[in-house]
């Protein structure tokens, strides 16, 4: 089934709610089929690209939808993104209209030759509901959304139309459980693979789905509170700083969550302390509909497989006790068809018919798998390897932290030396020669970061996701205790 077709068979009693307003899921596909005229009128045939910079707002879901009806490959941008990275994602991806935020626009203008037809976005939603709906077409769909290029230039990973339809179908039935007529609840991202993939599962339920421009730590419980909602998604740093929020939250009606990256403490904490069963999985925008899930609630775990791949885990050369997992897809629709415009990365990513995830994992006699880390993320130091993600672990049990980040750093004599960025609870009350001293009582002697460097704040991605590059670049070990030195980084 293609996008388009599963978008028109959703049923009337759900809807879609930005700022208090309801937009019902019929009114949603009229406005979609609008859209569909309107770009259609602009030139756009099936096959060509539409790209938005949008928001959390209802005409990022009216360009979506808007897009499948009209053929059109739908390219969701990141509304951070500025410069250099933005202009070669609009190289790339060449679209023939672009669907912008108005103070989005002036970062948007490239070069005069190559610059797709922009309109800003309440402008567009004002045309759109002036229109005409469309028929819509059989032909052409799918969506290409850019990985976060961590490992190098982002990559459009791209998705058929079917590969849409049976991403949001299989969420429906797997992750985002929900009864006709209840609420669902997001502050992630609409140019996110999780939230397209809840706000499509609410819909083909017959529930509503509350969409918040971001997330806010200060009021998230009351947000839920209001909009009556039994579900929301997460990354484990928002249930981190959830956790580290000492204000009771107002009643509420969340049954449970779902979601990636969670800790087992946070996870056994956050259940105990707010009454919220929650669903660990784990997924790439590669792997379209396939994934892992924790239905079985085994601690720690990431879950066990799903039917539409066959999964394994291969050694990693220098790496004991895991190895890489790789997916194998029964149906080639059940993840991305590559990535747009590089042959060299797409084959790079699959050996023999299996794709390479680069995540590391082991997994039990009873066949769950759990998360080891990156292998970016790997350290090598004094012969020994190190997981930047478990001494993350490690380090945020302390009381007196907020957040950490673990990052690798070349050393005098060879291999890495570790660095550990973190951000205080209370900002200048935590020494690091306290923390290098609470560290070396539960860490290994090779895991004890030799920096110590306390910032304010991380730079994160929409889905609240640290960026590593981006933080070592801007701090560069600037005001760092070096442990090994006994002396501040100058």
């Amino acid at each position: 089934m293609k996008f388009s077709a599963l978008i028109d068979g959703l049923p009337g009693a759900g809807g879609v709610v930005f700022g208090g307003k309801r937009t019902s899921t019929a009114e949603l596909i009229s406005l979609a089929r609008r859209a569909a005229t309107d770009l259609q009128e602009r030139g756009v045939q099936p096959g060509d690209r539409v790209a938005t910079m949008i928001d959390n707002e209802l005409v990022a879901i009216v360009a979506w939808f808007g897009a499948a009806f009209a053929g059109a490959e739908y390219v969701p941008v990141n509304t951070r993104l500025r410069g250099s990275t933005l202009q070669y994602i609009l190289a790339d991806s060449a679209p023939r209209v672009v669907v912008a935020d108005a103070p989005l626009c002036p970062f948007l203008k490239g070069d005069a030759e190559a610059r797709p037809e922009l309109i800003a976005s309440e402008t567009w939603l004002s045309n759109v509901e002036k229109t005409v709906e469309s028929r819509g077409t059989d032909q052409g769909g799918g969506c290409m959304i850019y990985t976060s290029g961590t490992t190098g230039r982002p990559k459009g990973v791209q998705w058929l139309a079917e590969t849409q339809a049976l991403h949001a179908s299989s969420y429906a039935r797997e992750l985002v459980r929900l009864a006709e007529g209840e609420q669902s609840y997001s502050c992630l991202p609409l140019f996110h693979v999780t939230c397209m993939g809840v706000t499509m599962a609410t819909l083909l339920q017959g529930a509503t789905v509350h969409v918040d421009q971001r997330f806010s730590a200060s009021t998230f419980w009351q947000r839920l509170s209001e909009t009556r909602a039994v579900f929301f998604p997460y990354v484990g740093t928002i249930l981190s700083l959830l956790l580290k929020n000492e204000l009771h939250p107002p009643p509420h009606r969340v049954r449970y969550a779902m979601g990636a990256a969670a800790p087992l403490d946070v996870f056994e904490r956050f259940e105990q302390r707010f009454g919220v069963r929650l669903l660990e999985t784990w997924g790439q925008t590669e792997t379209g509909s396939i994934w892992l899930a924790n239905h079985d609630r085994v601690p720690g775990s990431i879950g066990q497989t799903c039917r539409r791949a066959g999964f394994r885990v291969t050694s990693v050369e220098g790496v004991a006790d895991a190895g890489e997992l790789q997916v194998r897809p029964i149906d080639p629709v059940s993840m991305m068809s590559g990535y747009h415009g590089d042959a060299s990365a797409t084959a790079g990513a699959w050996t023999d018919g299996w794709y390479g995830t680069r995540d590391l994992v082991r997994t039990d006699a009873e066949g769950n798998f759990f998360f080891v880390g990156r292998m970016a993320d790997c350290l090598r130091r004094r012969g020994e390897n190190v997981s930047a993600y478990e001494v993350e672990q490690v380090v945020l049990k302390h009381p007196g932290l907020v957040e950490a980040a673990v990052i690798g750093v070349d050393a005098e004599l060879g291999e890495q030396d570790i660095a550990l960025y973190y951000v205080e609870r209370e900002p200048g009350r935590l020494a690091s020669q306290a923390l290098e001293a609470w560290c070396r009582e539960r860490l290994g002697d090779f895991m004890v970061p030799r920096y110590f460097c306390a910032v304010a704040e991380f730079p994160k991605t929409e889905t609240q996701r640290i960026q590593k590059g981006i933080l070592h670049d801007q701090v560069r070990l600037r005001g760092a205790y070096d442990a090994e030195r006994k002396e501040m980084v100058q």
